[in-house]
């Protein structure tokens, strides 16, 4: 790929992140009161786990030794979900 098309790609690309930054903003405020949930997956070594944070409470699971980290960030939504399912 040459230089002048990678440039136009990533231009492009700022563009659709700006775009989709921009819809979020908007859809959040129109769908107010919103909690935000924030979710991690992280592997570091044999050490793996998923956690969920939702205002000042922070969920968290220790994953089997052989997880992929797709399976450690799913699992982490997958709390969050869970998490939001209790609270109500």
């Amino acid at each position: 790929m040459n230089q002048a098309r990678l440039s136009e790609l990533k231009k492009k690309m700022k563009q659709t992140f700006l775009c989709v930054k921009q819809k979020f903003a908007e859809f959040k405020v129109l769908k107010q009161p919103t909690i935000e949930r924030y979710t991690n997956g992280s592997k570091d070594g044999n050490k793996i786990a998923s956690a969920t944070v939702v205002n000042i409470n922070i969920v968290s699971v220790r994953l089997p030794d052989e997880a992929t980290i797709f399976t450690v960030e799913a699992k982490a939504i997958v709390l969050a979900l869970k998490y939001t399912a209790f609270e109500k």
